[in-house]
């Protein structure tokens, strides 16, 4: 698979086969996220990301971290409800099936997990 050269541009190209967003942006120590900033965060860039997978249309989407896969979900809707044992799932938006991962925050799951969420992205990529 090949990734972004450029990951300071905006602009995506058609013959890319991956691409990297964010939904929140790391705290800084003059600036930190509670729950509440956090939801407002997640509320301004959330249009942008809805539009951003509309025009591009993921075959997959890896969720880094809880705030993401909670908003993934709510973006790209489970065929079924999610009991909360599930670490992927296939949905949709617009009508287009995606595949979702959803993952703890990549810089702190230990080795056995991460070796998990590759052999299941390794799975969904081999289909």
């Amino acid at each position: 698979t090949r990734l972004r050269r450029d990951w300071s541009s905006d602009v995506c190209s058609s013959d890319l086969e991956a691409a990297h967003t964010d939904i929140v942006k790391c705290a800084t120590n003059s600036f930190s996220f509670t729950s509440k900033v956090r939801k407002d965060v997640i509320n301004n860039c959330q249009s942008y990301l809805i539009k951003q997978l509309k025009k591009y249309q993921p075959d997959l989407i890896i969720c880094n971290g809880a705030a993401v896969c909670e908003t993934i979900k709510s973006i790209v809707k489970p065929k079924k409800e999610l009991n909360g044992l599930e670490t992927s799932y296939v949905g949709s938006i617009d009508n287009y099936k995606v595949r979702v991962v959803l993952s703890g925050f990549i810089g702190r799951i230990d080795n056995y997990a991460r070796r998990r969420l590759g052999k299941e992205i390794e799975q969904y990529l081999n289909k």
